[in-house]
Formats: C-alpha cells, structure tokens, sequence
C-alpha cells in the first residue's frame, strides 16, 4: 500500500472501532496510544481492545486499578460522539470533586493533545460539565442526587465507580435515555462487596475473562489469585513487609512454569446470550506489573478487601468484622417474650425505618443502664393512605414512647403525622458519616447521626452484651440476620485517604430501626438521669468530673458549659481525694 491508502484504510477504520480511533487520533503526554506493542510492557494492552469495541447496549466492566481502564471509557465516548451527530453523553462519578478532577485532569487534557478532537471541540464553549463536539455535547455530572440526571436527554450513559454511588440515583439518570434510538449504559468500577454494585451486575452478566494459552503446556486459562506462584522460598519477610525480587512469578496452573503475558489471549463469555455483557480485568492482565509488586501490594495496602478489590478486580467480605449470629443469640433471654408494656423500663425509645415495609424497633432502659428490646415488628403500606403509620402508632402507643426516632428519607409525609399522633416525641433522622455520633435540633427536632459511628456503637452494645434480647422467633431470627447483613469496608474519599464504613451484605431495615431507636436511649444516658441509687452517664466522669444529680441538660452545649466550669477545680496528681489518689 502507498502511504496516502494506508492513511485512508486507518481512517476508515477509525470511523469504525473505538480502539482504532484512539490510536489513530488520540495522544497522551504527547505520544500515540498503544495497545499491541511488544517491545513496550506499558503498550501492552491487548486485553482492553475488545471491551473498547464492544458496542452492546448494555456493557458493565468489573476492574482492578492501574489498567488504563478509565482511557478506553473516554475512547468509546470520544468515538461515539464525534461518529454520531446530535447526540448527548452522560459521564458521572458519585461525587463532584471527583468528577471535576476527571474533567481537568482527564477529559480536557485528552482533547486539547488531540488536533482532530480539538478541532471539533471549540474552546470557548467548553467547561468543567460540558464538552461540545460538532453537534454533540459530554455532560460531566455528580451523581450523588437523582436531581442531577433528570432533564438531559442521553444516548450513553456512563457511570464511572459504580460502587460508590448512592442508592436510589442511578434509576434517574437512566431515564434519560428513554427517547434514545442508542440507549447505550456503561457500568464500570472497582468492586467492593460480593452481591453488591458492579460485583452484582456482573453476577448476572455473560462474564466474559481473558484467557491465556501456556506456552509450555498448553493450557488455557484465566489468571487469578492461584496463578501467583513462589518460586524463592525465603523470599518473604512478613514481618518486615517486605517481598524480594524473583520471589514470585504469574505461572500456568498446570504445569507450574512462568505465563507469557505478552500474548494476544481471548475474551471468553462464561454465560453467552446473558442480556448484560460483563468484562473482568486484574492487574494479573498487566504485563508490566509483576507478580513481586502485587504481593508487596499486600502488605502497603494492609487491608484483604482493599488488596482483592484494587489488584484483583475481585470482591471481598471479612465473615468476621461485625456481629456474629452467635453474639446476637448470647443476648436473647430464653425466660422473655415479646413486650407489650414498658415493663419497668425508666424511659422507651422507638426507632423507624419506613418504607413500603416499615420497620420498627422499641427499646427500654433499665434502672441499671442496660437495654431491653421490647419489642420488634414489620407493617406493609397499604391502598390507604398513612394506615399503617397509625397502625405502628397504635402498637407503639401502649409503650408509652418518650422518644421517637424515624428515618426521613421516605417519610416526608409520615413524620407530620406522627407528630400530630405524639407531640413533642418525634423526630426525624438525617444520616451523615461526618461529625459526632449524634446531634440533636431540639427546635426543628431532627437527629443528624454519622451513619458509621452510630451503627458500630450498635454493634459493639452487642458484643459487650450490652442489650437484653427476648428468646428466640420469627422476629429475632429477622433482627438477627438484618444486624449480621453489616459489613465494614474500607473506601477512598476525595483526597485519596481511606476510611471504615459500614456496609450492608443483604436486607438491613432492621437494624436501622434498632439504630434509630439506640440514639434515643443514647441521648438520655448522655443527658445523664439518676435513678434511685443508681447512675450512668454515656460520657467517661473519671478524673474528678461530676454531674449534678438534680440537674437536667437541655442540649450538648449546656452539658459542654457545665464540664468546662468544673476543669479549673480538678485536683492535682498525687492529691487524695475520697480515698482515692488522682493520677
């Protein structure tokens, strides 16, 4: 071929396949991109090829890091809108600095390298949400409020860390493909939890993994965890953390000898014909990366979820980070039944999670501190509006409540009502994982809990046998497996530093309610009351700190100025005090 046909056949075939488009066009840090490249481990990317060309309908990617996975995204999304006139794309990242991070650091440096894409992209009108090209435009949105994905049609819809999204948004921002000839979704993540976010889509996917063919042997094979193989005994120091070159290698299972990941391997779906096509990829794929560096990823990571999850592409669940059904059960009295009174309980708090089911949790105080479970019950809504809000309130109403704590994510109209059934005791929950366990707004009577602190405190309540559970039934065999569904798992903020939420392997309505009702009993320990000779307080009074035993706080800042009256007049170390020597 001349060189004006060979320009004119990469050309054509640009028009055709994303991957061809993007290394006919695209550049990066001034250089082409490379897929096939031997002589170049980081050009070595042969697997991403195929799920960049793939044009299904309906196309979920499960990944690890470090794959260049996030340049194929923009590839297709390049390629469709440049190829397909009058269309809109939707890119998301659950939060807005992450997204506008991605379209400064990404997105606009990706167009202006490119002259062909520069060109179609005038610079005027492009900004951190929008990116027009010709007659079609990339709408770069948060994804953390369903308001964001109503009102703009899309042809593509990409949603970008899957997993990190808030429940309830993504239904909004697929609507906006409704009047699509395309309709075109791409999921992509990193995995978390098994049977939840990307993990479980792929579950229901046609699962394609990329298949190896062992020079050796012969055998065919995808890579995971097993194909790492120590071939230097000594290699490992673990109580150094430290991994030595040569110690290990990616081998072929049967015959145990080192894999050429320099090959042009094959996609294979596990479930051909599934509706969802799903495409697995793990650092195992990158020829650049070793198999010494993804051990010593064990140790710098220091944590089994974050390794799974960020090398593997793979999810992972710890059976053993929160409550046991074993600790549930050690809490139930065999001699106790449900409650239908507050027995002699100093104060009850109720807690509600509505929904179509809504859940309800009564708790007690005791004169000694501790917490009984009165009751546990579920209500399904009804045709009639608000009747199962006033039957709760009917079966609460003979625990005479002093606190009622309901989630208001879904009871914008219950709340009101519930109010109007018992004044002055109810008040509605606002999750947050920022700030103290739990603020009080004793003027619009709203709760602002962090949602993690708050649902640990519950856990670690039952793991000290803090909680008085009645024998077992059908409702604490519920409660049980709703407070065993949660999970700690180690997310990423903004700034890239990671933090422990707590997250759900199944349905967990009950527990909420148990958490909302446990804020309650909280904020009357905390608001210290003495019963008879008895007395407790949620804070630590050691060190020479005292309550008043007639007093009442009205808020945390009364209680604040009281504490910080006292501070000055604590005793020095070595003074006696009541017997007691400070120290």
């Amino acid at each position: 071929m001349s060189d004006i046909s060979v320009r004119d056949f990469l050309e054509e075939l640009a028009h055709e396949r994303p991957s061809v488009f993007a290394q006919y066009y695209r550049r990066l840090k001034g250089k082409r991109l490379r897929y096939t490249n031997p002589h170049d481990l980081y050009a070595w990317r042969h697997f991403l090829i195929q799920p960049m060309d793939d044009f299904h309908s309906d196309k979920i990617i499960k990944k690890a890091r470090q794959l260049g996975a996030s340049e194929c995204h923009l590839n297709e999304v390049f390629w469709f809108l440049t190829e397909h006139d009058y269309t809109n794309t939707i890119y998301t990242f659950p939060r807005g600095p992450k997204m506008r991070e991605f379209s400064q650091t990404r997105v606009e440096p990706a167009i202006q390298e490119s002259p062909y894409l520069d060109s179609l992209s005038p610079v005027r009108l492009r900004n951190v949400t929008r990116k027009p090209f010709n007659h079609s435009n990339l709408f770069l949105n948060s994804a953390w409020g369903k308001e964001l994905g109503e009102g703009t049609p899309a042809d593509m819809l990409c949603l970008d860390e899957y997993d990190q999204m808030a429940e309830g948004i993504e239904g909004a921002f697929i609507a906006s493909l409704s009047s699509s000839p395309y309709k075109l979704i791409r999921r992509f993540s990193t995995p978390t939890l098994p049977g939840r976010g990307i993990s479980e889509l792929f579950d229901t996917s046609d699962q394609h993994f990329y298949f190896y063919t062992c020079e050796h042997c012969g055998e065919k094979q995808y890579l995971t965890k097993d194909n790492i193989i120590q071939i230097k005994k000594d290699g490992v120091k673990e109580h150094l953390g430290l991994v030595e070159d040569g110690t290990f290698i990616i081998g072929c299972l049967k015959c145990k000898k080192e894999l050429n990941r320099v090959q042009k391997g094959e996609w294979v779906a596990a479930y051909p014909g599934r509706a969802i096509r799903g495409y697995q990829m793990s650092q195992l794929n990158a020829p650049w990366i070793t198999a010494d560096e993804i051990m010593r990823s064990r140790f710098e990571l220091r944590s089994d979820q974050l390794w799974y999850n960020y090398v593997f592409g793979e999810p992972y669940y710890d059976a053993g980070s929160l409550l046991s059904p074993v600790e549930f059960q050690r809490c139930e009295n065999p001699l106790r039944g449900m409650s239908l009174s507050r027995e002699n309980c100093t104060m009850v708090s109720v807690g509600i999670d509505w929904g179509k089911v809504s859940w309800v949790t009564v708790l007690g105080l005791l004169p000694d501190g501790k917490v009984r479970l009165l009751n546990f019950f579920w209500e399904t809504d009804t045709n009639v509006a608000l009747e199962s809000v006033n039957r709760i309130a009917a079966r609460i109403q003979m625990f005479e409540p002093d606190i009622i704590i309901c989630d208001t994510g879904y009871g914008q109209d219950r709340i009101p009502h519930l109010m109007d059934l018992f004044p002055g005791r109810v008040w509605g929950c606002q999750y947050s994982e920022r700030g103290l366990i739990a603020k009080f707004n004793h003027q619009g009577f709203v709760v602002s809990a962090n949602r993690t602190g708050s649902l640990k405190q519950v856990i670690l309540a039952f793991k000290k046998g803090g909680v008085e559970l009645p024998r077992h039934d059908e409702a604490m065999e519920t409660l049980m497996n709703h407070l065993c569904a949660l999970t700690i798992l180690q997310e990423e903020d903004d700034r890239g530093e990671f933090k422990e939420v707590v997250e759900r392997m199944g349905p967990d309505h009950g527990a909420h309610s148990f958490n909302y009702a446990n804020l309650g009993i909280e904020k009357e320990k905390m608001l210290y009351r003495v019963i008879g000779e008895s007395d407790f307080s949620f804070l630590d009074t050691g060190g020479g700190l005292s309550l008043p035993q007639d007093r009442q706080f009205k808020d945390m800042n009364e209680l604040a100025q009281h504490w910080l009256g006292q501070i000055n007049s604590l005793p020095d170390e070595g003074d006696d005090i009541d017997g007691f020597t400070v120290v």
